[in-house]
């Protein structure tokens, strides 16, 4: 029997006897190079998260996550529906909403916001939450209606001396009182980049 060059898998022709031996210790060695695999690389899929119905807010927890382990946490957010009009979400990390200061120094409320988009403002968003001696928040938003597009980018800083990477346990994303909420259905693809 021939095997691959790589991963010395069987290959097999006609007059090969195939045993089951040989099934399983293929089997056995994908396995164990995915796993590898998977360990290795620094771009991890972490969560997935849809909401249930609207809300004013969504939590993220991370406590199932070594946050030691990552230099940057990325998310990506769809709503599942209309928006009705543009909408501003701010990102919060645990609760927080005092000490976060923006490009010009200015203090504010927030890491950082983007738009939402969704049906009716079809569109995409990005997130970064950046992990080093402080917690560092950029987004990028573009979406388009019959009008025209616009993108947009902000960001923002998190001080050690308010909260320092390693104790960052939720990423929270809030609307205003007077917008409208989140949408039902809204996805939240999470990743990490790890360190």
């Amino acid at each position: 029997m021939n095997q691959t060059a790589n991963y010395q898998l069987p290959l097999w022709e006609k007059q090969d006897r195939i045993l089951m031996e040989d099934f399983n210790s293929l089997t056995e060695r994908l396995d164990l190079a995915l796993q590898e695999n998977r360990e290795n690389c620094h771009f991890q899929k972490l969560l997935e998260h849809t909401t249930a119905s609207a809300s004013r807010s969504v939590n993220i927890s991370l406590s199932g996550i070594s946050v030691r382990d990552y230099r940057e946490f990325l998310f990506y957010f769809d709503s599942g529906g209309e928006i009705g009009d543009v909408v501003s979400a701010y990102v919060r990390c645990n609760g927080i909403e005092t000490g976060y200061y923006g490009e010009s120094g200015n203090e504010k409320s927030h890491l950082c916001s983007f738009l939402l988009t969704g049906t009716d403002y079809p569109g995409c968003v990005r997130v970064e939450v950046l992990l080093g001696g402080a917690i560092q928040g950029l987004s990028n938003t573009c979406y388009w209606t019959e009008r025209g597009g616009s993108c947009s980018s902000n960001g923002g800083m998190l001080p050690p001396s308010v909260l320092l990477p390693e104790e960052l346990r939720s990423i929270t994303l809030a609307v205003l009182e007077d917008d409208p909420p989140i949408p039902a259905k809204s996805k939240i693809l999470f990743y990490g980049i790890k360190a």
